[in-house]
């Protein structure tokens, strides 16, 4: 299903499917068990749960973290794009997949692996946790 133009706080849940969430504003919660999620806009919370699923999510600009930022799949790849300047702490953990940064320049990185990295980026008050058990995680700038 789709949801577009949203604003404050949403919550989502589906047992079974695919979700989109276009131009929404504020803070988001999906939780899926079996279905890819993609979603875009100005956030300033995300939690995503899944058990079989994907998670694409795009912050635009004019996001900023106002609570950390919890991302977890079991079976699912995470993709997120953050805005330029933005600022986080950032823990990313996967079990069988890979970490990718791309083009994201971290100002503290306290632990980099093939599957777990910890840095920190700017006014870090807030963070951004990510863990999946099998699939990988990229994480990049606009």
């Amino acid at each position: 299903f789709k949801v577009a133009n949203c604003e404050e706080s949403i919550s989502l849940k589906t047992t079974d499917g695919d979700m989109e969430v276009m131009g929404c504003k504020g803070f988001l919660r999906i939780y899926t068990t079996d279905g890819d999620v993609k979603a875009d806009g100005v956030f300033m919370g995300l939690e995503f749960r899944s058990v079989d699923g994907d998670g694409d999510f795009s912050l635009l600009n004019g996001s900023r973290l106002q609570e950390d930022f919890k991302l977890r799949t079991t079976d699912g790849d995470i993709r997120l794009i953050l805005p330029e300047n933005i600022g986080f702490k950032t823990n990313i953990r996967t079990t069988d997949g890979r970490i990718r940064t791309g083009n994201i320049t971290f100002d503290r990185v306290t632990l980099k692996k093939k599957n777990r990295f910890s840095g920190e980026r700017g006014n870090a008050e807030y963070s951004i946790g990510i863990k999946t058990v099998d699939g990988s995680v990229r994480l990049e700038l606009q």
